[in-house]
């Protein structure tokens, strides 16, 4: 069994208890991840679903530590000018041990997601509503009647 998902923007292949580092995740080592963005999944190395653009399966990790990679030394330099300039680099990452692959999704959590945005953009509108009223009010033409 493995699956393909998607974590700060790269895709990586994953099985059940496989450990692997990824970008930095912003939680503290022991806690429990959910990634919810799987684009493929095989129960058998056979046959495998192909979300559109995502599968409803989450999958199930737990943050091992935060490390960092080794030093990338970048060295610039320009002949005959004597200009020469040394930096270094190091890239943080989570390393990450996975639970579990395929629990499916609860349609509850998505259609709360779904109202929460439903909310949020009937805010937004009146506000939007009112900046164009002060916006119409402001824009008044200012012509004086000259007299003669």
């Amino acid at each position: 069994m493995f699956a393909i998902i998607n974590i700060k923007g790269r895709q990586y292949r994953i099985t059940e208890n496989q450990r692997l580092f990824v970008p930095k995740l912003n939680e503290k080592a022991g806690s429990k991840v959910t990634f919810p963005e799987v684009l493929a999944f095989s129960k058998d190395d056979k046959s495998f679903e192909i979300g559109s653009p995502n599968l409803r399966i989450n999958v199930q990790a737990t943050v091992l530590n935060h490390v960092k990679d080794e030093k990338v030394i970048v060295f610039k330099k320009k002949r005959r000018k004597g200009y020469k300039r040394t930096r270094g680099h190091r890239q943080d990452y989570t390393e990450i041990e996975i639970n579990s692959i395929g629990q499916k999704a609860k349609e509850s959590q998505k259609s709360e997601i779904g109202s929460q945005k439903a909310e949020t953009e009937e805010k937004t509108e009146p506000k939007k509503a009112a900046v164009k009223e002060k916006e119409k009010a402001k824009a008044k033409p200012k012509t004086k009647k000259k007299e003669k």
